[in-house]
C-alpha cells in the first residue's frame, strides 16, 4: 500500500479547500510577503543610502538616525510589491 506523505513548505490553494481554509492560506501568504518585504527594505534601505553618499563624494551619514532618514514610504510599498 502507498502512503502520502506531507510535502514541507508552505500549503498552496486547491480547488478541494474550502472558503474559510483558502482566505486563511491567503491571508498568511499576503503576510509573509508583507513581512518579507520590509524586513528586505529595512536591509537594505540603510545600505543603498551608503552607496548613493560614496557615489556622491559625500561623507558617510554620521548617525543610524541617517541611514533610515526616509525608508517610511519604501516601507509601505515593500508589502504590497512582494
Amino acid at each position: 500500500a502507498s502512503e502520502r506523505r506531507k510535502k514541507a513548505g508552505p500549503r498552496m490553494l486547491a480547488e478541494r479547500d474550502s472558503p474559510r481554509e483558502r482566505a486563511t492560506i491567503s491571508l498568511h501568504s499576503f503576510l509573509a510577503g508583507s513581512i518579507a518585504g520590509a524586513v528586505g527594505t529595512l536591509v537594505g534601505h540603510p545600505l543603498d543610502t551608503l552607496k548613493v553618499h560614496a557615489q556622491a563624494g559625500r561623507r558617510s551619514p554620521s548617525s543610524l538616525r541617517c541611514l533610515f532618514r526616509g525608508v517610511g514610504t519604501p516601507l509601505i510599498g515593500a508589502g504590497a510589491l512582494q
